[in-house]
C-alpha cells in the first residue's frame, strides 16, 4: 500500500511540514479544527509515520511542533522531521476523517480502527506500533519502583493506561473503552488503592509507558484492543 493507495481510499493532502529559524512549522492550506482524524506524514513518496488525532488537529500538529516534557513521541518525531528537512526532503500531511458508522444501532468511530489497520499493514518506519518481531529489538525492563501512585490523565487523550502494582498486571486502553471511561474505570471513581490509571496523546507514548513499568502482565485491553 502506498500513497497513491490512500489518496484513492479518500485521504487528502492538506499541508507540509517546514522548518522556519530551527523551529518545526506545519503549513496547512487551512486551518483544520476537526475531530477523529486519521493523519499521515509522507516523506519525499514513503508513509513515515501513522497517527491518531481525536482532538482537533491543529491542536494535534502543534503539539509536535512544540512538545511539552511529557510527550516523548512528539518530541522524537519532530527530531527526525527536521533531520529530513535539513537534507531537502519534503513532509506532506494528508488526513482522513472517516466519521461513524452504526454497529447494532450503536455508535461506532472509525478512525482508530482505520489507524491500527493501516499501521499493521503498511508499517511505517516511524511507527513502533505494529511492528513485526523480526524489526524489534528485545530490551530489558527493570520496574518502577514507586512510592504514592497518583493518577494522572487528561481527557482529551485517546490512550489510558491502568497499572496494578500489587499483581504487577495492567492494561492499555482507548479512552472511550467500557472498561476505561476515560480514566475512571469500569465501575467509576478512578483511583484505586492497588494503581492508577494515567493517560497519553498516542498509542505509541502509552505503549512506551507500559514497557517503562517493567510488568510483564501490562498488555492490551482485550475488550476495545488497547
Amino acid at each position: 500500500m502506498n500513497v497513491s493507495d490512500l489518496i484513492k481510499a479518500g485521504f487528502r493532502e492538506i499541508g507540509h511540514w517546514r522548518e522556519r529559524d530551527g523551529a518545526l512549522v506545519p503549513d496547512l492550506t487551512k486551518a483544520v479544527s476537526e475531530r477523529g482524524a486519521v493523519y499521515v506524514f509522507v516523506d519525499d513518496d514513503e508513509i513515515a509515520y501513522i497517527g491518531l488525532s481525536m482532538m482537533p488537529l491543529d491542536k494535534r500538529f502543534y503539539h509536535y511542533a512544540k512538545p511539552g516534557p511529557s510527550q516523548p513521541t512528539n518530541t522524537r518525531l519532530k527530531a527526525l522531521i527536521l533531520d529530513r528537512l535539513a537534507i531537502g526532503a519534503r513532509f506532506r500531511i494528508l488526513v482522513a476523517f472517516p466519521g461513524q458508522l452504526d454497529w447494532n444501532g450503536l455508535p461506532l468511530d472509525v478512525a482508530p480502527g482505520l489507524e491500527t489497520a493501516l499501521i499493521n499493514t503498511i508499517q511505517p518506519k516511524w511507527n513502533k506500533k505494529g511492528r513485526s518481531k523480526t524489526q524489534k529489538k528485545a530490551k530489558k525492563t527493570t520496574p518502577v519502583q514507586r512510592e504514592t501512585p497518583v493518577p494522572a490523565g487528561d481527557p482529551s487523550h485517546a490512550y489510558w493506561v491502568y497499572v496494578n502494582d500489587v499483581v504487577k498486571r495492567g492494561a492499555i486502553h482507548r479512552a472511550e473503552c467500557s472498561h476505561c471511561n476515560y480514566g475512571k474505570g469500569k465501575f467509576g471513581g478512578g483511583k484505586r488503592q492497588s494503581g492508577y490509571w494515567t493517560s497519553f496523546e498516542t498509542s505509541e507514548d502509552a505503549y512506551a509507558f507500559a514497557r517503562s513499568v517493567g510488568y510483564a502482565g501490562i498488555k492490551a485491553c482485550a475488550f476495545c484492543g488497547g
